[in-house]
């Protein structure tokens, strides 16, 4: 995947960022009863990524997110769909 942040930066303790990442796909996944598979090779991917970080003290942020990707020649129709939700901390020294 190739992605691309935006930040706005608002000038407060609160910075929002999106972004957006293509790229391709190689492997294939099996149901967990056997009966559904997934093969998802050689697709084009697509990742769309939303979220903010919070300045709780000088150099240390508390960072949240929300990224969806998807595997599928018809994107948004049928594909694989992940849906993440992000948590973290980020320390500058």
């Amino acid at each position: 995947m190739a992605n691309v942040y935006y930040d706005l930066d608002l000038e407060a303790h609160l910075e929002p960022y999106l972004g957006v990442g293509v790229g391709t796909t190689r492997g294939d996944l099996n149901g967990m009863t056997g009966t559904t598979t997934f093969d998802f090779s050689d697709k084009a991917s697509i990742n769309l990524m939303v979220g903010a970080s919070y300045r709780i003290h000088e150099g240390i942020d508390l960072c949240f997110g929300y990224r969806y990707l998807t595997f599928s020649p018809d994107f948004f129709a049928g594909g694989l769909n992940i849906h993440e939700f992000l948590i973290g901390v980020h320390y500058q020294f």
